[in-house]
Parts: structure tokens; sequence; C-alpha cells
């Protein structure tokens, strides 16, 4: 009978190994000694009460691992049992798919707040947090967050997982082309559309769209000084194009005198076809649509005219008003405002999506 466990164990272990995952194993390692217990026609429940017993079960110091194909998350029971053994080192081998990957879940208490309000914790938004440099962003998620992403069909939530592998790529583009024209990327946290927010732009909205079409997914805020401004949103836009990133649309909100709101707004195309917004502002530029922002909320929420309404305007106004203009952005041209995303996309898949000749 030892035997024959030994070589199950063994078989499992090969087959884990091999990258072509069919069952799933808790290998638990303290010194020379290994216990394998195998889990594939374990129920869900059964399957996360196992591996919190083992969790609870192992040795001080020793290392986990969590291999499998089969499962895609584990509750609250097992949530816990890592948070009260900081000690184990825990890791998830993941084989899915695009999302597969091994994760060392040095943190443990980052797994508590990945997870949804009710313990859930995603493999797939593991993988993203520790493998991709998303914690910081995923661990902001709300329960709204949570709820939204469970009401996206499948191809929502497949579209919007491929989007967040995608970001780190995108960020090191974006990071190098504005640093080479002085600029330096701002609000960094703040780079990935949440789940509520994306949900309400894709349903809750006058004008319903599809994920496909939603610009800023991804998007970041470059600050260039005054004095390098003008010169520094052209070059990173021509650098950008270099690297294979379409310029889509771009506004020119200097121009608004009629608006709160300075500053410069591109969203690109990178070469899969993903938008990219990108916010472009002086430090003071930054600092007054923060201050405004709050306003407008306040403001849409007035019957247009009334009073009120024009209190809370005039007040962000004045904010807009006294920031300094940049020698020369003037010269910068609106381009394609409003965007015409979908006509954009099919121009794009005529061409066989190449970039178009730079604007």
């Amino acid at each position: 009978m030892i035997r024959k466990l030994a070589a199950a164990a063994a078989a499992a272990a090969l087959a884990l190994g091999s990258g072509a995952f069919a069952s799933t194993a808790v290998t638990s390692a303290t010194g020379d000694s290994t216990r394998i217990q195998l889990l594939s026609s374990s129920s869900q429940p059964a399957f996360e009460s196992g591996l919190a017993r083992s969790i609870a079960a192992a040795a001080q110091g020793s290392a986990m691992r969590l291999q499998t194909d089969q499962w895609e998350s584990f509750g609250p029971t097992v949530t816990q049992a890592l948070q009260s053994r900081p000690d184990v080192k825990f890791t998830i081998e993941y084989g899915r798919g695009e999302d597969a990957c091994v994760v060392p879940v040095s943190e443990n208490s980052l797994v508590g707040r990945l997870s949804s309000p009710q313990g859930q914790a995603s493999f797939p938004v593991l993988c993203l947090a520790f493998t991709h440099d998303e914690a910081e962003v995923l661990a902001r998620w709300k329960e709204r967050d949570h709820a939204a992403f469970a009401r996206m069909t499948q191809a929502e939530r497949d579209y919007y997982m491929r989007t967040l592998r995608k970001e780190q790529r995108i960020r090191r583009d974006i990071i190098a082309a504005s640093a080479a024209q002085g600029g330096e990327l701002f609000k960094l946290v703040y780079r990935l559309k949440s789940p509520g927010s994306t949900y309400e732009k894709m349903y809750l909205r006058s004008e319903k769209m599809p994920i496909s079409t939603v610009t800023d997914l991804v998007r970041y805020t470059v600050l260039f000084d005054e004095d390098k401004y003008t010169d520094g949103v052209k070059r990173m836009v021509a650098e950008l194009s270099s690297r294979g990133y379409e310029l889509g649309t771009l506004w020119n909100a200097w121009k608004a005198k009629n608006l709160s709101y300075r500053g410069i707004n591109t969203v690109l195309c990178d070469p899969t076809n993903q938008f990219v917004e990108v916010q472009i502002h002086t430090r003071k530029s930054a600092e007054a649509a923060d201050k405004t922002h709050g306003y407008y909320e306040k403001r849409r929420l007035q019957p247009e005219g009334s009073p009120e309404w024009h209190r809370l305007n005039d007040i962000a106004m004045g904010i807009a008003n006294a920031v300094p203009v940049p020698d020369g952005v003037e010269a910068i041209d609106t381009y394609r405002r409003p965007f015409p995303v979908l006509e954009f996309l099919k121009e794009r898949e005529a061409r066989g999506n190449r970039p178009a000749t730079l604007h």
C-alpha cells in the first residue's frame, strides 16, 4: 500500500512538473521530508478545508506549494489559515491558459487584501498581482469592484484580464517615452480602471459600450515642467509612434477657456489594439485638476444654470484660470474629437492593424 501511494505521489509530481497539469496537489517540504496530498476528486469545500488543514499543520517555517489546473480560487477558510501562519512560505503554481504562472505568496497579508469581501481569492488575480506587478492596484478593489467583475460576462472578464497582463509592458513604454523628454509619471496607483467604473461605463450610462471600446482601461498621467511641456508633448507622442502606438485622439484643453480643465488628453492604440489614455499636465495643472474635480462632481448634481451650479462653476473656473499656460502650447491642435472608436478600429483592421501615418 505504501509503495502504491509513493508511486501515485511520484506520478503526480512528474505530471505537475511537466507543466501539463491534470490534477491538484499540495506539497509541504520541511528539511528532507515531503508530503503530497492529492485533491483532484475533491469538492470545492473539501478542497478548501483540506488545504486549510495542511497549512495549519505545516511545520514551523516550512514551504508549501499548491499546484493546480483545476481550481480557480480558494475561500476565506484558506485565506484565514494563511494569515494565521505568516511563517509558512506559500506558493501557488497555477496552470490554466493565459493565466498560468508561479506565484510566491511571500506576503500572506496581501492575499487577504486581494480577496473579495467574502474572502474569495482568485488565482488569476493573484497571478496578476504578484507576477505582473499589479498588487498595489488590485488591492484597492472595493466590494463594488468584486461585484462588478462577477457580473461581467466571461468574455468581458477575459478581456479585462488580458488588459491587465499588457499593462506592465505598456507602462515601460510610457515611462521610457516620457522620461526621454524630461517627463515623469504621476499617481501610478490609478493606472488601471477599476471593474466598478468599467462596468458603469459599459452598462449604466446613457450610451452603453462594449469593453473593447473603453479607451481608459489603462491610463497614465505624465508631468512636464512648464518650460519643457510643449516640446515634451510633441516628442513623447512621436516616440510612442516609433514604438508602434497610433494616436487616436488628442484634446488640447489649454484652448478650452470656457471649461475648468487645463491639460492635454490623448488616447493611443498599441500594436495589439489596446487603447491607452495619457493625460499630460504641468504640476500646477495636475493640482488644479484634482481641486476642480470635486467641484465638477458637486456641480453635475445641480440643475444646470441654477445659482448653485453657477457658484460651483465660478470657483472651478477661477482655479483653472490661475494655472500658468506653457509657452507655445496653443499651437498644438485638437485632433479627432469626439473620438469615433468603432470607426477607428475598422480603419485599423482594413490596414492590417498597422498605425496610420503620424498626424
